[in-house]
């Protein structure tokens, strides 16, 4: 059986995911069918009938007919077509569906909620946190359920570097687990009980290590040693300044955000017609920006 398999399995098993039954005939037995082809999804009222899986489920087709990618092209096609009303159904049904789904999707609320706010549905935009990963919970049990399936296959994990994290995430990486601390490396549970607990977005990239191998960020010789070293941030000065410069430049591209979406809302007759144009007014500092800037202080919003 593949990783994949023992993955989705281990998450069927473990899981207490649930989800209204699905109302409509295409849901068998044997698993959810992601495949597109099967579903209509020309009136809202399809779109909105098409069926949620109740537990992750396997791909039987390439991942770009699959329902929950096909519905983000659909809603394109439906914004183009000035049908926001189904655009924003589609967009809602696949998330929904991209929990469950063995792919990864990062920019769905954002889209929803742009689509939500070009439709002056802004109490319903107000509601989505577009700058959190879709369904965040979901996505740490999928991760914690991977270290676990990769256990079965091998007694030991490699937690390698990875790039802009913060302080908390950087204490457990550049690390060697294994299974109840063989070998002398540290637990493996010590990285499982830090991945269910931990509350950034960081990303702590983790495969599978063979014993006598050489990790990426040491020789074999020291790995024990080094694994075991105090669990500290131990980033570099530049390293510090990377990740305080991501986590800067997040802020801003917030409250840029929040401007031009109160400034869409309340001066539509003067709005940019979309969010990068609004950013290059900014940059620029140009003459309509500096009007929009005096026009939304009178109105008592400070940019």
């Amino acid at each position: 059986m593949s990783f994949f398999s023992k993955l989705i399995n281990l998450i069927k098993n473990d899981s207490d995911f649930s989800a209204d039954p699905p109302k409509q005939q295409h849901v068998n037995i044997h698993g959810y069918n992601s495949r597109a082809t099967l579903y209509k999804m020309d009136t809202l009222e399809e779109i909105q009938s098409i069926p949620v899986p109740t537990a992750p489920f396997e791909l039987r087709c390439d991942f770009t007919e699959s329902i929950e990618y096909v519905l983000q092209r659909k809603a394109t096609q439906f914004k183009r077509a000035g049908d926001m009303d189904c655009a924003i159904a589609c967009l809602q049904k696949a998330l929904e569906i991209i929990p469950f789904a063995p792919m990864t999707y990062t920019d769905v609320n954002s889209r929803l909620e742009k689509y939500l706010r070009i439709a002056r549905r802004f109490s319903e935009a107000d509601s989505i946190k577009s700058n959190e990963p879709v369904n965040n919970d979901i996505t740490k049990h999928i991760k914690t359920s991977s270290v676990l399936s990769l256990s079965e296959m091998s007694n030991m994990i490699e937690v390698t570097a990875s790039p802009r994290i913060c302080g908390e995430c950087a204490k457990y990486q550049k690390r060697i687990y294994a299974k109840g601390g063989k070998k002398g490396f540290p637990d493996m549970k010590i990285f499982i009980d830090y991945l269910n607990h931990k509350t950034c977005d960081c990303n702590l990239a983790f495969y599978p290590f063979f014993y006598g191998t050489d990790p990426t960020f040491t020789k074999a010789s020291n790995a024990v040693r080094y694994s075991n070293r105090p669990f500290i941030d131990d980033r570099t000065s530049s390293e510090k300044q990377e990740y305080n410069n991501y986590i800067t430049k997040q802020k801003t591209d917030i409250k840029d955000r929040q401007d031009y979406n109160w400034i869409w809302e309340h001066l539509p007759d003067i709005a940019p017609k979309s969010y990068g144009g609004y950013r290059n007014m900014k940059n620029q500092n140009s003459k309509n920006y500096q009007k929009l800037v005096a026009i939304a202080k009178e109105h008592g919003y400070i940019i």
